[in-house]
């Protein structure tokens, strides 16, 4: 109910004075006086001042105020001349106790106080009904506010009491306890709008403001919620209910789920559970059944292209299914073995029983098993042989005749085994002679690992792997040139044991006589005939040619030097040879030459066994005798050739040989390296020549050295495969590589130091009459360019008179056509004033926007500068008309920078008068768009009338 708005006339009883105040007259702001009763208070009763405002208007305010929480207020006027707030009576015996709860509640100001009426001059105006009771605690809307109060503190968890609106201490601490987490609310007392705060409050949950605030702020509107995010760690209402939408409980499960790619929790949790580290992982595994990471990286690491072959290997502890493949072709190498000695059993048995009652059953399952063993099923391969079994073993006598094959084929393998055993024992021990031998050699740990290897298995029963080990051992004990002693692959030098020079083993015929007939120290030259000859062919006219000029030649029981191979080169150049590979003859690779060169008396002290592949070939016309060698006046340059390598040896040795020279170092790859002084062009020819020596091997390069110790640690590390160099040089270097134990061989080739000399001397006057040369071609050079300097000049004065004339017959027609340009510019720059130059609309876009642009930045044109850069005549659509180019300068000027700026543009355009239009324009900078006009020129076929080249004016 609102404050109403009577002055009533009555009197108000008091508990010191009984006596009836008369009212004054209404005062003038008060409102017109309705008489109404209103029941005196009764003695032993205060009446409860709210507070005092200095006007009336203010006092009626701040009752209204009151109304919803107290009930029915008066409004009075004090002694002191205030307009005090009554809010009814207390009955002296609670007065005091209502009056603290009531300020506790703070359902009343802290300075409301209890008044016995003598301080009240006159009653203004109240909003009691008639006849109504003035006792504050009986008043419904105290009642109400404070079972809100009760209420509310309810949902908060403060207060378990009746919610019956009557005030006590435990509401009294219950509100106490609120504002202690929420804080004092804001006011003097509470009022309609506070305690709907406190309602909202209740309802939505929040013990304290900061927790309200920093949960509004997140995004949360209920304490549920909001200790719902702070349990899962979610920063805010959006990731909780995103996160709710899929399961999850917790912003870490969340995001570890996002990051990953899982869907929702379920399939969170079943990747977690796996182990899986992202859901691509686990829907991955998920498809080949399979429920952990750890399986699923098994899995795919093991090679395997389906789970259920990957846990069948697991099963038989095979983890990759590379050694499963492995243990399967084996598993079934052996199946077919043990089925092949079944259907060998079975066949042979058949034949010397042809009766056998069961015949087209056995011949039907042997059939079978044939086909099995063609297969890949192990499983099909031994049901197959046990089929075929099942028929055989009641035949009489079969069961005897299996027994007794089986015993046949075990002492057969015994037999191999043990011959592969001592065979592993001889080369264990070769292999471990060489590396007593050679511990210092690069290419010992490729000994040791297949010693190591062999070790391995040379106690084993499985002859397949010993087998295996065996012949890699021998590849590379052949590689290293490894000689096995009492093996099978002995090398061809090597003697029979304990008898030297036996009698050939081989019946001699006219074709092999060559090779077995004859002084023991001839050497046999054979031909390769066969078409595995890599690069010899037969001529048209009987003669020999090598493919690239190379030649591919083996020896027997000739010594392979420098010296050797320079004086075979030489007397196959008459062959095209310009390079030649020698090598010593294996029996294996013998047809992999060209020519093969054979001492008699070392091939007959070969092996039989190496021997017969050479006789074979010959018998069969494979290889021929080859007459383009005769050897012993290549074996006469030999000693010649070494004789001269000898001299050049000793003559560095002992300093008496000046000069340059070369020596090779036995290594098939490297550079040249040098170390001349002076120009190296005076060494070119002799160069030339060591290259020649070098069997025509190409050297990868000419690597020169100016420091020795560096050209020394550079052969070292065989970089170098020749070194040329001083006799000084060569002397300090021969010297260091005697002290390494580095073998190296000098050349036979040699520069003197007075042919070095001569040398020099011609050198110089080559460079001089060079020199000559160049400087005539210079002074003849600058008298053409001084030629040309006048007729350039020449020819541009002709050129300018040409053009005065050009633009003295034309400038009024191109002044007439730049006007027109020009006036448009200046309506785009912004001169008003300027004709717009009809027909240009839109002509120059790129120039109006820089206009703009350059307005925005500050900039204030003060003029525009026409003038005509060119005019001619064009064809356009077969019609000759007329176009110019105009260079029009922008001046501007900047206030605010002080400053004066000029911009320089090109503008092109086909003027049609017939039309009245003006065509194809083009605009740019006067710096950067030479090109770009010049090809608008020949694209429109123009004629100048204006500018001529100095060509033209000639």
């Amino acid at each position: 109910m609102s404050l109403l708005s009577t002055c009533v006339a009555s009197s108000l009883a008091t508990e010191a004075d009984a006596s009836w105040l008369t009212l004054k007259p209404p005062i003038a702001h008060a409102p017109n006086v309705v008489q109404i009763v209103l029941r005196p208070a009764q003695k032993k009763t205060h009446w409860l001042v709210v507070s005092s405002r200095p006007t009336y208007a203010e006092a009626n305010s701040v009752a209204q105020s009151f109304a919803p929480t107290l009930g029915p207020t008066a409004i009075v006027r004090s002694r002191n001349g205030a307009f005090a707030i009554i809010a009814g009576t207390l009955n002296d015996d609670k007065a005091k106790p209502n009056l603290k709860t009531l300020k506790d509640l703070r359902l009343i100001p802290q300075d409301a106080f209890l008044s016995d009426g003598t301080s009240i001059e006159e009653l203004l105006s109240h909003s009691y009904p008639t006849g109504a009771s003035t006792d504050l605690m009986t008043q419904s809307a105290l009642n109400m506010s404070v079972r809100r109060l009760q209420i509310a503190m309810s949902r908060l968890k403060f207060y378990s009491g009746p919610t019956d609106g009557l005030m006590g201490p435990e509401t009294v601490n219950a509100f106490t306890a609120y504002t202690a987490s929420f804080g004092v609310l804001q006011g003097e007392y509470l009022n309609e709008y506070s305690l709907g705060a406190m309602e909202q409050t209740a309802q939505d949950g929040f013990r304290t403001a900061s927790e309200r605030q920093a949960a509004t702020a997140l995004g949360f509107q209920d304490a549920n919620t909001y200790a719902e995010a702070l349990k899962g760690g979610f920063s805010n209402q959006n990731n909780l209910a995103q996160a709710k939408s899929r399961g999850f409980q917790t912003q870490r499960d969340y995001d570890e789920a996002q990051s990953a790619g899982f869907r929702n929790f379920e399939e969170y949790q079943q990747g977690r559970a796996g182990g899986f580290g992202t859901a691509d992982e686990l829907r991955a595994a998920t498809r080949f059944k399979i429920g952990t990471s750890a399986e699923y990286t098994a899995f795919r690491a093991s090679g395997f292209s389906d789970a259920e072959t990957f846990f069948k290997a697991r099963e038989k502890g095979f983890r990759e299914r590379a050694s499963y493949d492995q243990f399967l072709a084996a598993e079934l190498k052996a199946a077919r073995s043990r089925a092949g000695a079944v259907l060998d059993d079975a066949q042979t048995f058949i034949r010397l029983n042809p009766s056998v009652p069961n015949l087209v059953d056995v011949a039907d399952k042997a059939a079978l098993l044939g086909k099995a063993i063609g297969g890949s099923s192990t499983q099909g391969v031994e049901q197959a042989s046990s089929q075929l079994s099942a028929l055989l073993m009641p035949l009489p006598g079969y069961s005897t005749f299996t027994a007794a094959r089986e015993k046949e084929r075990l002492e057969n393998l015994a037999q191999r085994l043990n011959a592969a055993k001592q065979e592993a024992v001889i080369v264990q021990a070769s292999l471990s002679r060489w590396i007593a031998a050679n511990i210092s050699s690069p290419n010992t740990y490729q000994i040791v690992a297949q010693l190591k290897s062999l070790a391995e298995v040379a106690g084993s029963s499985d002859l397949e792997r010993l087998q295996v080990a065996l012949q890699e051992a021998k590849t590379v004990a052949s590689r290293n040139g490894v000689e096995l002693t009492a093996s099978r692959i002995s090398e061809p030098n090597s003697k029979s044991a304990g008898d030297p020079g036996a009698a050939v083993p081989f019946a001699v015929t006219p074709t092999n006589a060559i090779l077995l007939q004859g002084a023991l120290s001839d050497v046999v030259a054979l031909y390769n005939a066969s078409p595995s000859a890599p690069y010899l062919k037969r001529t048209l006219n009987g003669g020999f040619s090598f493919g690239n000029g190379t030649a591919a030649i083996c020896v027997i029981g000739i010594e392979n030097t420098p010296t050797f191979r320079h004086e075979l080169k030489g007397i196959l150049t008459s062959h095209g040879v310009t390079s030649i590979d020698v090598s010593v003859c294996k029996a294996e690779t013998a047809l992999n030459n060209d020519i093969l060169l054979l001492n008699r008396k070392t091939f007959l002290e070969s092996k039989p066994s190496f021997a017969i592949n050479f006789i074979d070939a010959v018998e069969a016309k494979r290889l021929r005798l080859f007459q383009g060698i005769n050897y012993p006046a290549l074996a006469a340059r030999q000693a010649e050739t070494e004789a001269l390598v000898r001299s050049i040896g000793d003559g560095v040795a002992a300093g008496t040989r000046q000069g340059y020279g070369a020596m090779e170092l036995p290594t098939a790859k490297g550079d040249l390296c040098l170390m001349v002084s002076g120009e190296l062009v005076v060494h070119e020819e002799m160069l030339r020549s060591v290259t020649a020596v070098t069997d025509g091997k190409k050297l990868a390069a000419k690597r020169p050295y100016a420091d020795l110790d560096q050209l020394f640690a550079a052969t070292l590390r065989e970089e170098c495969r020749v070194v040329y160099g001083s006799a000084q040089t060569l002397s300090q270097i021969s010297q260091a590589l005697t002290r390494e134990e580095v073998k190296y061989s000098f050349l036979p080739t040699w520069l003197d130091e007075d042919v070095l000399s001569k040398a020099l001397v011609k050198r110089a006057a080559e460079e001089q009459e060079k020199v000559k040369k160049a400087e005539a071609a210079r002074l003849a050079a600058e008298e053409q360019a001084k030629i040309a300097a006048r007729q350039r000049e020449e020819d541009a004065k002709n050129a300018t008179t040409v053009e005065s004339e050009l633009q003295k017959q034309h400038g009024p027609a191109a002044t007439a056509r730049v006007t027109k340009v020009a006036a448009y510019l200046q309506s785009l720059v912004g001169d008003s004033s300027a004709p717009a130059g009809r027909g240009m609309a839109n002509s120059y876009p790129a120039f109006h926007q820089w206009v703009g642009a350059h307005r925005n930045n500050g900039w204030e044109v003060t003029s525009v500068d026409t003038s005509v850069q060119d005019f001619g005549a064009i064809t356009w659509k077969s019609r000759s008309l007329e176009g110019v180019v105009s260079k029009a300068i922008v001046k501007s000027k900047s206030r605010e920078r002080g400053e004066y700026r000029d911009d320089c543009f090109l503008f092109a355009i086909v003027f049609d008068d017939e039309f009245d239009m003006v065509r194809d324009p083009l605009e740019g900078s006067c710096s950067d768009n030479s090109e770009k006009f010049l090809e608008w020129k020949v694209g429109h076929d123009f004629r100048s009338q204006w500018l001529v080249s100095p060509q033209t004016a000639r």
